[in-house]
């Protein structure tokens, strides 16, 4: 009889303890309640799956060009890379700010071969309905093709390429974000003179995938500074 009688007061004590902790938690909402928690979303499955594809808008913006190297066949340069997509599961996350690697994402890379490094945080915001924003510097070397039959009185276009490594057209389409693609003026380039940039959409075969994927090609238009060449190389020869 008394165990019985010291169960219902350890029963009625746990009792009285829960009451207390959920009057306490609706009394302050924020003392245990994370507003920006882990999103329960597998990062396997793209939004919309098998429907339309995801539109993915892409802008790159040329912050400074700082060399383009005939020899290597290389480019280097600082860029910042804007992606923007919705995916309607992450609603309830509006305002927050979560790592890209808890989430769907286009996964994206540079064909461009060459080492770069990134400077800021992997992590996205989230918007209204599901908008996501991803933005990224990249700085360092890109691999670029060079047509030096005419040189040094040449122009180039030079060709920065991202391309989604998981996706299929099917699945993911890029879209030129036209607001988030430029150049700054004042470029720390000194044997050349850049025209301007222009980013254009188009497909490319995927060994990975055995697929066509969706390709965002970001074309720099430049120019040889002739003079330089004249006095640099051309005259003390």
């Amino acid at each position: 009889m008394k165990l019985v009688i010291h169960l219902f007061y350890i029963i009625v004590l746990c009792s009285a303890v829960t009451f207390n902790a959920t009057v306490y938690a609706r009394s302050n909402p924020t003392a245990h309640v994370d507003p920006c928690p882990a999103p329960n979303i597998r990062t396997d499955v793209r939004p919309n799956a098998g429907g339309q594809p995801v539109k993915i808008t892409v802008g790159i913006y040329m912050i400074d060009l700082m060399e383009i190297n005939d020899i290597k066949q290389t480019l280097t340069g600082d860029f910042a890379v804007v992606l923007e997509w919705v995916d309607p599961r992450l609603r309830q996350l509006e305002g927050c700010e979560i790592p890209i690697d808890d989430i769907w994402s286009p996964s994206l890379i540079f064909i461009n071969s060459g080492r770069k490094f990134t400077s800021r945080p992997r992590e996205v915001d989230i918007g209204t309905e599901g908008q996501v924003r991803y933005v990224q510097r990249y700085s360092g070397t890109f691999a670029t093709y060079h047509n030096l039959s005419d040189f040094p009185f040449d122009k180039q276009t030079f060709r920065i390429s991202l391309i989604s490594a998981q996706w299929r057209e099917e699945d993911v389409q890029l879209i030129v974000d036209e607001k988030m693609t430029g150049h700054r003026e004042l470029l720390n380039i000194s044997d050349w003179t850049v025209k301007g940039v222009e980013a254009t959409t188009g497909r490319q075969y995927n060994n990975a995938l055995d697929k066509f994927s969706s390709r965002f090609d970001f074309n720099i238009s430049a120019e040889r500074i002739k003079a330089y060449y004249f006095w640099k190389v051309i005259l003390p020869l």
